[in-house]
């Protein structure tokens, strides 16, 4: 940032344009483009808005209101930071490190808001530690984390209960963050099985995601009757996984 020659009466705040600053806000890099120079002169009302140079972020319609110079530079100061963690705001309080633009794009890029529900590093690893956080809280996003660092889950609009049923509709769908890859169903098979004695299970009798008393452990099926797919794919192959972090998070739209 170069210093500014003409002061107080005018203070020139430089930025390049295009120029990235590393936040550690969430370990995301945030682009903030600024015009090359913005002016703030003493006894202006306001200062046009930025958002023309600013790119949407997140999908927050971002508006920055100015001040007058005598109210004091840290005020402008304070505004770009609130600004920054405005921006920076990730869409899931994770411990997992995903790319959350594909979760964006597997949910058709419907806004929403998130609340953590169960961590299993935080809350437990058995059944009941999971069902006491999650049961009948409607919409729910569940993501794994295995020691090998595979990353998947799955979503489904249907409540999680210990009812010992199969419950199906069409919204559940399984995703692999490696793959980059959303699975949605290929037969008419159950969409997800309730248990008191299961961590979230995805789905059916051959299930490609299975905890079974323990959500420490975790195992995928390979058969003709699984739901989304064949060849273990979540997992690379792999029947059997430990898991490192397992968290299922409630989802809310906003329209």
């Amino acid at each position: 940032m170069k210093e500014c020659e003409k002061l107080p009466n005018k203070i020139k705040i430089s930025l390049e344009k295009g120029k990235e600053i590393e936040n550690n806000w969430n370990n995301n890099k945030i682009p903030l483009l600024i015009n090359n120079c913005i002016n703030i002169e003493n006894n202006i009302k306001n200062i046009k808005s930025l958002n023309e140079n600013i790119k949407e972020i997140n999908d927050f319609q971002i508006d920055i209101k100015f001040f007058p110079l005598e109210e004091g530079i840290n005020n402008f100061s304070d505004s770009i930071k609130k600004f920054g963690e405005i921006i920076s705001k990730k869409l899931f309080e994770s411990k997992i490190n995903f790319d959350e633009s594909l979760v964006k794009l597997w949910l058709n890029n419907r806004k929403f808001v998130s609340e953590l529900l169960y961590r299993k590093s935080r809350d437990g690893s058995t059944p009941d530690d999971f069902h006491n956080k999650c049961d009948n809280k409607g919409i729910t996003i569940t993501f794994i984390e295995t020691t090998k660092g595979y990353m998947f889950g799955g979503y489904t609009e249907l409540p999680w209960d210990k009812s010992e049923k199969y419950k199906k509709d069409k919204s559940t769908f399984l995703f692999s963050f490696n793959n980059r890859q959303k699975y949605t169903a290929r037969n008419d098979n159950s969409s997800i099985y309730c248990s008191a004695n299961e961590g979230p299970r995805l789905v059916c009798g051959y299930p490609e995601i299975y905890l079974y008393k323990t959500l420490n452990k975790g195992k995928s099926y390979d058969s003709d009757y699984c739901t989304f797919m064949k060849n273990r794919l979540l997992t690379n192959g792999e029947e059997l996984w430990d898991v490192k972090e397992l968290e299922v998070f409630k989802i809310t739209y906003m329209e």
